[in-house]
């Protein structure tokens, strides 16, 4: 996405990753990082499709998932940040890159909704209907994959503010340790108080964005450090083994119940420390291996995979409302852990490729909808 602003992008031949308020050099570490991470995102969709299912062994695997990804995202997002624009032309610059592609991948998915409807005979207005009017709220309920959108877009508007007065990388640090906790509060005080008024908690993901905030003022904090090992496969193959270690050894502790999982988008978040530090070493994790492949192989197909990784969120929804919970419904896995990963693996990677033509279609005649206004369809 810009970085201010765009950590997932479907930029194709640019050379450069597009910002809400400049243009920063293409990391081929990192396009190799959004690629793991949007692989991920379509793998733990599917796991999550399986989990109305009751199996007992997809807990371990869809808990390790959602432990870091989407925090890894925000933090991601926080690599470039550098204003240099109005905060008013620059919140412009944002919502094309952000809420202009819900719209559209919303859009993309009304003949899918309508369709179960109409093969009754009946008009889909009366189920479509109750799903737009969430859209004044900020909620995308025809294509939920897209919270991702809203949320960072709200988390990117708080930066523009906030952290461009936070001077030193401890004390972002510090801001963002905080806004974790803070905001990690918020979401619990506002849920019950939004219950008793009526108000829906989760409006505008606003105070999930503080909690996304406190990920992507870290993730501007610790960026440079994590240039600094992007050159050295060995210390990148600590960084991978390291973070890893901690994160099996610690994800299943914040739990409260059996089934709790950590999700941004519900702001389920368990313990606000033990969530932080989870997620942060499972995405440095993830950093180093991406660092260790782009230096060891220069893997072409993760990069492209990284690059069109906005457009590729958006076309999940097709899978995450339709596709997923139907396989799952009439053809689940048997509850062994193999089988369960053989099913997601299969299932998400034969998504991906069913999406890579589509993203081929949308960057040539339609950029300026899925997240690339400064690109000529």
């Amino acid at each position: 996405m810009d970085t201010s602003s765009q950590i997932l992008t479907g930029v194709g031949e640019s050379p450069h990753l597009p910002t809400a308020t400049g243009l920063a050099p293409r990391v081929d570490w990192i396009d190799c990082c959004r690629g793991i991470g949007i692989w991920l995102v379509f793998f733990g969709h599917v796991l999550q499709s399986l989990t109305r299912l009751d199996l007992v062994n997809i807990r371990a695997p869809y808990h390790l998932i959602y432990a870091f990804h989407m925090p890894m995202f925000f933090m991601m997002a926080g690599f470039f940040f550098k204003p240099e624009d109005t905060l008013l032309r620059s919140t412009g610059r944002l919502a094309l890159r952000r809420l202009l592609p819900v719209v559209f991948y919303s859009v993309l998915l009304l003949p899918l909704w309508s369709l179960g409807p109409l093969i009754h005979g009946q008009s889909p207005w009366p189920r479509i209907e109750p799903e737009l009017a969430g859209y004044v709220l900020g909620l995308p309920e025809l294509n939920w994959v897209t919270w991702f959108l809203v949320c960072l877009f709200v988390c990117e508007c708080m930066a523009l503010i906030c952290l461009p007065v936070i001077k030193g990388r401890g004390f972002q640090l510090l801001f963002g340790a905080i806004c974790i906790g803070l905001g990690a509060q918020l979401c619990t005080s506002t849920a019950a108080s939004g219950h008793l008024v009526g108000v829906d908690s989760h409006a505008w993901f606003l105070c999930e964005a503080v909690v996304a905030l406190g990920f992507y003022a870290i993730g501007h904090a610790i960026y440079p450090w994590l240039q600094g090992m992007a050159s050295h496969t060995g210390r990148a193959l600590i960084l991978f083994v390291a973070g890893m270690a901690y994160t099996l050894a610690t994800f299943r502790m914040n739990a409260p119940t059996p089934s709790f999982v950590v999700m941004m988008s519900a702001s389920q978040h368990g313990n606000p420390m033990s969530f932080a530090l989870t997620a942060l070493a499972g995405s440095l994790s993830i950093w180093g291996l991406s660092m260790a492949i782009a230096q060891a192989f220069g893997s072409k197909l993760l990069q492209e995979l990284g690059q069109r990784s906005l457009i590729l969120l958006g076309l999940n929804g097709v899978f995450y409302h339709f596709v997923n919970p139907a396989l799952a419904m009439h053809r689940p896995p048997p509850d062994r852990l193999g089988p369960i990963l053989v099913f997601a693996l299969l299932l998400s990677v034969v998504s991906l490729l069913a999406c890579w033509p589509i993203t081929n279609l949308l960057q040539r005649y339609v950029p300026q909808l899925v997240g690339q206004p400064q690109r000529r369809g």
